[in-house]
């Protein structure tokens, strides 16, 4: 059976290297301003340290499910 998660993830490491500094995300105030951005490589950097987190210290092993609060923010994208 194919495994569409470990190719997903494989897409986008791979897109991250490609376009390492090109910005992936961008968090709009209540204003409609551009308030912060995330770029591939920080976004994948970001996620990949969460993962770690997880487990490491937490002691998480894939497959184990955990729930995630995070305000609306660029920290919601990479959780």
């Amino acid at each position: 059976m194919h495994n569409i998660s470990v190719d997903i993830l494989s897409k986008f490491r791979q897109l991250s290297s490609e376009r390492s500094s090109q910005n992936l995300f961008t968090f709009v105030n209540e204003r409609g301003e551009d308030q912060e951005s995330l770029s591939w490589q920080e976004t994948r950097q970001a996620g990949e340290a969460i993962a770690a987190f997880l487990i490491m210290d937490c002691q998480l092993a894939p497959g184990d499910r955990v729930l995630l609060l995070y305000f609306p923010s660029l920290d919601f994208i990479t959780a």
